[in-house]
């Protein structure tokens, strides 16, 4: 195995990730918080987002990590 042989589904070394698919956040604007939704994907630093049944939200749009915010079931 060469230095670039990543194994399967292993993105980019270096690329750090605040979230993981599954986690479910709040995406958040001027206008507040909408959500939560769950993390559908991650790549390249940006984050697509999916409701509670799996389905892509806001037209697959990504966002930045500084526009999610983690959830928190007891707040």
């Amino acid at each position: 195995m060469s230095a670039n042989d990543d194994p399967p589904g292993v993105n980019a070394y270096g690329v750090n990730y605040k979230y993981s698919p599954g986690d479910k956040v709040y995406l958040v604007n001027s206008g507040g918080k909408a959500g939560p939704y769950k993390i559908e994907s991650a790549d390249g630093g940006k984050y697509v987002l999916c409701d509670d049944y799996g389905i892509t939200a806001n037209g697959g749009r990504s966002y930045l990590e500084d526009e999610l915010e983690l959830y928190d079931p007891f707040a």
